[in-house]
């Protein structure tokens, strides 16, 4: 998947937030990526970190497409996911930030947002 290549858009327009509490899309591009998800069993995510985050087209990648219903759904003890033939996950950033500012002052976002 290239977001840029397909021109994905990672805002909500009307329509498509209308549908969110469903689970459910209107967006071409979300619907192919899903089709995708569904036959993969590894994901690699390649993005440049802008201002110390994660781009916006990844974070509306994430909104849009890992939909409640389609890749989780809340059960009585927790989060159930629905997504299991993918068994890697990969993130391979780049930053003109050097690493040690990134590593002292930013800490790592993915293992920060994971741990208590």
């Amino acid at each position: 998947m290239d977001l840029y290549w397909d021109n994905f858009n990672p805002a909500y327009d009307a329509r498509e937030l209308s549908l969110f509490k469903a689970g459910k899309t209107s967006d071409p591009n979300v619907k192919k990526y899903q089709k995708l998800l569904k036959e993969a069993n590894r994901l690699i995510f390649i993005f440049q970190v802008w201002w110390n985050d994660t781009p916006a087209i990844i974070k509306g990648f994430i909104d849009k497409v890992m939909k409640k219903q389609f890749a989780y759904n809340v059960g009585a003890t927790g989060v159930i996911g629905h997504l299991k033939n993918i068994q890697r996950v990969e993130v391979m950033t780049t930053s003109t930030s050097p690493t040690w500012y990134l590593k002292m002052f930013c800490g790592s976002a993915i293992f920060s947002s994971i741990q208590p």
